[in-house]
């Protein structure tokens, strides 16, 4: 599974990453990872290159490439289950997610939506008290239509995916 990751992910996860990679692969295989703080509490935000779909993880404790692929794997399979999606993350998601290969971001229409969606989430976690639930995060950002997908769901745009991927 390719992790297109952004400068300052890569710092914090001390991880080289390759520059030139061919962009071969299944569209669900290829994610963008992105950094970011709000209350002072560091958040991790992964998507898919292809859907936008999206999933936040807290950044605390993730200090390298196996701990990012742990909590990224956990909250991937919780956001999954939430969407009534457990059975996409068993068939395609689980088998290639243990083989994570970071490279460098390529794609800035993919960037500019996941800096929309860091906007997004700093206003909604820092109107509220109390911690917000991260599955409802990712559930509010793949609620949220997208100029990139032609102003579609990244929830519908993954199931439409997942759905031409069957056939």
């Amino acid at each position: 599974m390719l992790i297109h990751i952004t400068q300052k992910l890569q710092q914090k996860l001390h991880v080289p990453t390759v520059t030139a990679f061919p962009m071969a692969g299944q569209p669900h295989q290829r994610w963008y990872a992105n950094l970011f703080r709000a209350n002072r509490q560091q958040y991790m935000l992964t998507t898919n290159a292809a859907t936008l779909y999206t999933v936040v993880f807290y950044g605390r404790g993730v200090k390298d490439d196996v701990t990012y692929g742990q909590a990224f794997k956990e909250a991937l399979e919780q956001q999954l289950l939430s969407d009534n999606m457990g059975g996409v993350y068993q068939g395609l998601i689980a088998p290639c997610i243990e083989n994570l290969v970071f490279v460098k971001t390529a794609d800035r229409s993919v960037l500019g939506s996941m800096n929309d969606m860091v906007r997004m989430l700093i206003l909604h976690l820092e109107q509220r008290d109390s911690p917000a639930h991260l599955v409802r995060l990712g559930t509010f950002l793949n609620e949220t239509p997208f100029k990139t997908l032609h102003w579609k769901y990244p929830r519908e745009a993954f199931v439409e995916f997942l759905q031409k991927e069957q056939q």
